[in-house]
């Protein structure tokens, strides 16, 4: 069976087909099976991508999942939509500046709260369950803190919010060996992808560079300057951001072994918010990512558990 996969990778690379977009094409069915469609937020100089499993007079609870750096919607989170679709309606955006969307303007986090105000607005989502992993857990924090009667409840995966300082990043940058966060989370080149999928996992696939160079050409190489626009507006909150205990049910969800933020951040945050905090074991920075079924689980067991 593997030999049989690796023959399919060589047919592909030989007759000039991309993996990486073949990749996304084979997800991107996997969720259509699942009843999701593509639909775009018309935005100044550009648009607001998303995936939608609604449909009319849907009463099911909506979750909005918002991915990090280094992805997008579909490629952050195809098994969990799929493993949600049943009973949720999920809306997952590629956030501004990342995967198909974009608009003119500064890229600032306000600009990615307003656009997923406008996503709500436009699927005619009054309330909503909000799911950020890493980047968009500061995406949540920002409409928790903008708009708070817009959450219904609220997850923050592996994201630090106010907790991460200048002594934390450079623990980060020893750790990892880099000189800059613009290094760890910007690729410039092949190499980069992996260091990527290194600190997304615990147990991270080491890919041949054919298929790094492939991935960084189609799914890492494009609007570098704008996400490096987003890590200095990020950097240039520190001191800024305070938390206090939310009204509303606040999980936090943490990879056991990421190396990014710590788990003892996340102690940190679900203090603050008065949340709980749940660790899952043998994952790193993508607790999605790595241990889909583990993640589902663990925030189906909390949806669903009686007030």
């Amino acid at each position: 069976m593997v030999a049989g996969k690796w023959a399919l990778v060589w047919m592909l690379t030989l007759s000039g087909c991309s993996l990486a977009l073949t990749g996304q094409r084979m997800l991107s069915h996997q969720v259509q099976r699942a009843d999701f469609v593509e639909a775009t937020l018309p935005l100044p100089g550009g648009g607001y991508h998303y995936w939608d499993n609604g449909v009319p007079g849907d009463t099911r609870p909506v979750v909005l999942l918002l991915h990090g750096f280094g992805g997008d919607g579909l490629g952050t989170w195809s098994p969990v939509m799929r493993a949600l679709s049943a009973d949720y309606r999920v809306l997952v955006p590629d956030l501004l500046w990342f995967g198909a969307s974009a608009q003119a303007g500064s890229p600032q986090l306000e600009a990615q709260v307003l656009a997923v105000e406008g996503l709500l607005d436009q699927a005619g989502v009054a309330q909503v369950t909000v799911v950020g992993l890493s980047y968009g857990g500061f995406v949540a924090l920002g409409l928790k803190l903008k708009a708070p009667q817009r959450l219904e409840r609220l997850v923050i995966v592996d994201s630090p919010g106010p907790f991460f300082g200048e002594e934390e990043e450079a623990a980060m940058l020893q750790h990892f060996g880099a000189g800059s966060v613009e290094e760890i989370f910007l690729p410039q080149g092949p190499q980069d992808v992996q260091r990527l999928l290194n600190l997304a996992w615990y147990h991270p696939p080491q890919l041949p560079r054919f298929l790094l160079k492939d991935l960084y050409v189609h799914s890492f190489s494009q609007q570098l300057e704008e996400q490096g626009a987003l890590l200095n507006d990020l950097r240039s909150r520190r001191g800024t951001m305070t938390l206090e205990p939310a009204p509303i049910p606040v999980l936090v969800i943490w990879g056991e072994h990421d190396a990014v933020f710590p788990v003892v951040l996340g102690q940190q945050l679900a203090t603050s918010l008065g949340g709980e905090l749940r660790v899952i074991p043998d994952t790193a920075h993508g607790p999605n990512i790595e241990a889909p079924k583990d993640f589902v689980a663990v925030f189906r067991a909390w949806m669903e558990a009686p007030p």
